[in-house]
């Protein structure tokens, strides 16, 4: 059997309450005739930049040098933010905008 690459289908216009209905009742069938593994859900309990969060106020070092020393591409990104940030709030303190 040849293998079709699959499509993406986009609809253009609001769904009918039957479409809704029958997505529905397709869904429902697939979950469960195919329902998930109880152990490959875990619960998130804390989202992956609340731990970033608390890991950087944690450490003796600022966003910058961790994101240099990562060797991330960010940092010159978070440099360029920080010197506009900076820039933004000497102006502002001096009544410019």
């Amino acid at each position: 059997m040849e293998k079709r690459k699959p499509r993406r289908v986009i609809r253009n216009r609001p769904l009918t309450p039957e479409e809704v209905a029958k997505d529905q009742e397709v869904r429902r069938k697939v979950q469960e005739e195919f329902p998930p593994d109880p152990r490959a859900i875990e619960p998130v309990t804390q989202s992956v930049a609340d731990s970033l969060k608390q890991a950087i106020s944690a450490s003796d070092r600022s966003v910058y040098q961790i994101a240099k020393e990562s060797g991330s591409s960010f940092a010159r990104y978070l440099h360029k933010s920080l010197r506009q940030a900076y820039l933004q709030l000497v102006r502002r303190s001096r009544g410019e905008t």
